[in-house]
């Protein structure tokens, strides 16, 4: 391989999914608690915006392909809206009723059942909740590190 070539994998490699990337995602999942997940709310799986970053880190992390019908447009220049175009908007992550990335999921779908507004309604248990003022700063924190890293 030439150095060149070298060089351009390890940049992309280093705005994507550095390991202090993946580190500082995951000190904000940290901060979702766990639910124990019934596996009966697929249908609730639909398009969902995503931070570049945390895109990122699914497709280089999670070893998932995702072609141009996964993926149905951008917003507001930083969320990338994923959903499978051919099936209606799903979520293309969902495999067999349930989600194929679940340890590198996005912080929107981390939120769902465990914060305050956005209970499950398939009576899945979490460890506990938080609230709407922490989810803002969670969202914060997360856009701030995808603006640091489209700025690299």
């Amino acid at each position: 391989m030439g150095k060149q070539s070298r060089k351009k994998k390890q940049r992309r490699a280093s705005a994507t999914s550095s390991p202090s990337t993946a580190d500082l995602l995951r000190a904000i999942y940290d901060h979702v608690p766990n639910i124990k997940c019934k596996g009966l709310c697929h249908p609730t799986c639909a398009s969902i915006p995503v931070q570049h970053v945390e895109y990122a880190h699914i497709v280089v992390n999670g070893l998932v392909e995702i072609d141009e019908n996964h993926i149905l447009g951008v917003q507001g220049g930083k969320h990338i809206i994923l959903g499978d175009a051919s099936k209606g908007g799903v979520c293309p992550m969902l495999k067999d009723k349930r989600c194929s990335i679940h340890d590198l999921r996005p912080l929107i779908c981390r939120i769902y059942g465990v914060a305050e507004g956005l209970a499950c309604e398939f009576g899945c248990k979490s460890e506990g909740m938080i609230t709407r003022k922490e989810v803002d700063l969670l969202m914060d924190e997360l856009e701030q590190i995808n603006k640091e890293v489209l700025d690299e």
